[in-house]
């Protein structure tokens, strides 16, 4: 029997795990977020309780659809960089764009992901928006 789950944070998934990263502060209470289904692929970081609610769950996750990939609808005629995938790749590799330049985003039918396209794989995506520091 399948049951469908609806998971709106990495917390409650069953492969979700969390370790105790130890500070300078005895008091401080932080930890690593790990996915085990993902070969214990990091999360996020040094997380503190009152910051739980604000993580997203990662384009990676192996239980995101490709349809909840891309959830930001681009504006009529956006106001920054938009790249095909090989225009991109020929930017990056020739060095005209690198990640400390500002941040871009995987584009697909007019939707931007969340995540960063120098922390995440292409995927499906056919297209990069760019935004400059």
């Amino acid at each position: 029997m399948i049951i469908p789950l609806e998971i709106k944070s990495c917390k409650e998934c069953p492969h979700f795990h969390e370790e105790r990263m130890y500070t300078s502060d005895s008091w401080e209470m932080t930890f690593g977020w790990f996915c085990k289904k993902a070969d214990d692929r990091k999360i996020k970081g040094y997380v503190e309780r009152y910051e739980e609610r604000k993580i997203q769950i990662p384009e990676w996750c192996p239980f995101q659809t490709a349809l909840s990939r891309y959830t930001e609808k681009l504006g009529q005629d956006p106001d920054d960089d938009i790249y095909t995938i090989e225009e991109w790749n020929i930017a990056v590799e020739d060095g005209w764009i690198g990640n400390s330049d500002g941040r871009g985003y995987w584009v697909k039918d007019g939707f931007a992901s969340r995540d960063e396209v120098f922390s995440t794989p292409q995927l499906d995506a056919t297209h990069v928006i760019w935004y400059n520091k």
